[in-house]
């Protein structure tokens, strides 16, 4: 699927070049970072140092902190050192920045300007890019005059249905209010027929209308 695609993308890269990933700091960071290490770790994804900064390096410590590792045998994970991306050779390495947008004079964003000016080094977006950002003038503008290469992998903040209900289901909440969702009641019925079955009258679900305020 997708992770794949973007495993082989990320050898090509990193045959010859930098590779880039702009990515929210919290979540999205340390999504990749292991999709990146278990591949380098199983010898799928070329060995080579892997850089953190911005807020992006801040949050995957507070992980850690936590106990959420993210060193793995024989990867290299690094906190960039100050100003890393004026000084950085082009050698093969990945960067992972925030913000992953790509907002201006954020850390991925100073990254930017130097992947873009050389030829074998790719700018690689892996979340939403929302209209006026940089991201988004920067991926849909056709590369025009850059050197370096830009693409895209879809990889969602958001969990499917089945491992929202997983989620419940480990959980075992007395209440679960649905926030993010369809307006279509047909499809809202089926999902509360769904939950019924699964879960009986255990959990109470509320399906919430635009501008409602609930009494927890």
């Amino acid at each position: 699927g997708e992770r794949i695609n973007f495993i082989r993308h990320a050898n090509k890269i990193l045959s010859k070049g930098v590779l880039l990933i702009p990515a929210f700091a919290m979540g999205k960071t340390q999504e990749i970072l292991f999709l990146i290490k278990n591949a380098m770790k199983n010898g799928i994804l070329k060995k080579v140092p892997i850089y953190l900064d911005g807020l992006s390096s801040e949050m995957t410590v507070i992980y850690e902190d936590l106990g959420v590792k993210m060193d793995a045998e024989g990867v290299e994970i690094k906190k960039a050192p100050y100003g890393f991306y004026k000084k950085m050779d082009m050698t093969p390495k990945i960067i992972i920045a925030s913000s992953g947008m790509l907002l201006k004079n954020s850390a991925s964003w100073n990254y930017a300007q130097r992947v873009l000016e050389n030829e074998n080094s790719n700018i690689t977006f892996v979340g939403y890019q929302a209209k006026r950002t940089e991201g988004f003038n920067i991926l849909y503008s056709g590369n025009s005059g850059y050197k370096g290469s830009v693409s895209k992998f879809d990889f969602s903040g958001h969990g499917d249905e089945s491992e929202i209900i997983r989620l419940i289901d480990i959980i075992r909440p007395k209440k679960v209010v649905f926030l993010h969702r369809t307006t279509k009641i047909k499809e809202e019925d089926k999902l509360k027929k769904r939950l019924k079955d699964m879960f009986g009258k255990d959990i109470f679900f509320y399906l919430s209308k635009d501008g409602e305020g609930i009494n927890l």
